[in-house]
């Protein structure tokens, strides 16, 4: 096994638990819009964005472009409102966001072990830079890391190879010292793969893998990641 000197970690449904996360920021939009947030539209909902993230996967749509119309389209076709500002739902959604830092298990107790056996540690993450160094700084590991590397600030998303590129380019991470630790095979397995970095999948919910992506390793415990690396 390489000698592993650098981590880079992926943030939601890794570090911290998104459906939390998502959920509290909906339920702000909706009580914005004086409405209730049930349990059946909150799996429309759900359903609904992993379609636009999906046609994002597929290049058939922007992040940008996603947001300028995420809320606008879904509340027409649910509730026929019109919504005629956009990006004050927006900011609602990702202010709640910011100020969800629900850990997932074992997480922040493993970076901090991490952090102390001297691995180099860094953030990959598709999210919004602002909203992902405030959930990093409020759930109190943000001085854990070395870079922040957030796609909005880069301008490239995973899982490019603009994306790893940049990383190596900018710092001393590289795939001869670096491991990827993340939730997504897509995102962060096949990413990390075909960059040559090798990469830990957090499989927490036992899924199947029916992919042709083979991470390095599998773990359902973010603890057991130091004494596997050590």
């Amino acid at each position: 096994m390489k000698n592993y000197t650098h981590i880079l970690f992926d943030i939601d449904d890794t570090i911290f638990d998104f459906p939390s996360a998502e959920k509290a920021a909906l339920e702000s939009v909706f009580q914005y819009l004086h409405l209730d947030l049930t349990p059946a539209i909150h799996q429309t909902y759900t359903a609904f964005n992993r379609k636009l993230w999906d046609q994002i996967d597929k290049g058939q749509l922007t992040r940008d472009q996603m947001q300028a119309m995420r809320f606008s389209t879904f509340f027409k076709k649910e509730f026929n409102l019109d919504i005629k500002d956009n990006n004050k739902l927006l900011q609602i959604y990702q202010n709640g966001m910011a100020t969800s830092h629900i850990f997932n298990l074992h997480a922040k107790d493993t970076i901090e072990k991490l952090h102390q056996q001297g691995f180099h540690l860094a953030i990959i993450s598709n999210g919004i830079y602002r909203v992902q160094k405030k959930r990093l700084t409020e759930g109190g590991v943000i001085e854990d890391f070395d870079h922040l590397f957030v796609s909005e600030k880069m301008g490239v998303m995973k899982p490019t190879k603009k994306f790893f590129a940049y990383i190596f380019q900018k710092t001393d991470y590289s795939p001869n010292n670096s491991i990827v630790i993340g939730d997504d095979l897509k995102a962060d397995i096949s990413g990390a793969k075909a960059s040559h970095l090798d990469s830990i999948w957090y499989n927490r919910h036992h899924e199947m893998n029916i992919s042709n992506i083979h991470p390095n390793f599998v773990i359902d415990d973010l603890a057991a990641i130091p004494s596997l690396l050590a």
